[in-house]
């Protein structure tokens, strides 16, 4: 068995995969800053949710055509859905606000968006450098990063809820805002299940 050779091109379109979710994690904060012009955004997050969707689909069908995987088929299967998921709900959480029609995105909702940038960012140096077992300590140390800002993002809903029930005298707006914001975070705890996953196949091939 050790002289049939591995199918590495998983990490390459794992790679692709993640470009994608980054790519995302930018568009949002971009419509966040820029947030007069969200129509403009709205097609451009579906042509990316779309191409993140075939790209997992492509990442699928090859584990089921491939022999022998350069990881376990288990967690290729489970990092490419956890990487979908991340897009999806940054997709969710800008759909959100079109929806309920937000007029201003908060302050907590501009710094949900650079903090998931920066962890979907941690994500792909982490992804970059997983074909590379031997770089395990700095594969392991973007985890932690994310690890880090995935706790900030918690501070960040309670600090938010707080000043919802401290502001906010309209029952309804308090209700879209805590699902937006609660959205937000759990954007945080995917790119998390991620990262636990990548740790785990670090830890197994190291």
């Amino acid at each position: 068995m050790k002289w049939i050779p591995r199918e590495t091109a998983f990490f390459a379109l794992f790679n692709k995969q993640v470009g994608e979710v980054t790519a995302a994690a930018q568009l949002f904060r971009e419509a966040i800053t820029n947030y007069q012009s969200t129509d403009a955004y709205g097609e451009q997050f579906s042509d990316l949710e779309h191409a993140a969707d075939l790209t997992t689909h492509e990442i699928i069908d090859k584990v089921n055509r491939t022999f022998i995987t350069p990881i376990d088929r288990e967690d290729i299967y489970t990092l490419a859905h956890e990487l979908d998921d991340v897009i999806d709900m940054i997709d969710a959480s800008f759909g959100l606000m079109l929806l309920y029609e937000i007029a201003e995105p908060t302050l907590a909702v501009r710094n949900f968006a650079q903090l998931i940038f920066k962890a979907v960012q941690s994500l792909q140096q982490a992804i970059q450098e997983l074909e590379q077992m031997s770089e395990s300590r700095r594969i392991l140390d973007h985890c932690i990063e994310i690890h880090r800002l995935e706790n900030e993002g918690d501070r960040e809903l309670m600090n938010a809820l707080k000043a919802l029930l401290h502001e906010t005298t309209d029952a309804m707006t308090f209700v879209k805002m805590k699902q937006i914001y609660e959205y937000l975070e759990e954007t945080l705890d995917r790119c998390e299940d991620v990262a636990n996953t990548i740790e785990g196949i670090t830890i197994k091939h190291s």
